[in-house]
């Protein structure tokens, strides 16, 4: 948070830029995230979290097949898969490359 120095008043609350942790692209910027984006969450044995924000499953799967899973890995959620991008995760589980030429 930002404030004047004369007199007092917020002037900026924050600012964020969402990028994707593969391709560097900037998915979502500003006050608040309100792009739809994929997020990852890695929950570590010592109740630590692992956040990975990707701008698509291609992305995320390019990601998971470079890095391995972080050091104390327990789980891993997914929390976007919703109606608008179940058919794009479903094709990157089925053909592994939903941009793949046949």
């Amino acid at each position: 948070m930002k404030k004047c120095p004369t007199c007092g008043q917020t002037v900026v609350k924050g600012y964020y830029q969402m990028v994707c942790d593969e391709c560097g692209k900037i998915i979502d910027e500003g006050e608040t995230i309100q792009a739809d984006y994929i997020e990852v969450v890695f929950f570590l044995e010592n109740n630590e979290q692992k956040e990975f924000d990707f701008c698509s499953w291609e992305c995320f799967r390019r990601f998971v097949k470079k890095h391995k899973p972080p050091k104390g890995f327990d789980f891993v959620t997914l929390y976007t898969i919703n109606k608008r991008n179940y058919k794009d995760f479903l094709a990157i589980l089925k053909d592994g490359d939903q941009n793949s030429e046949k």
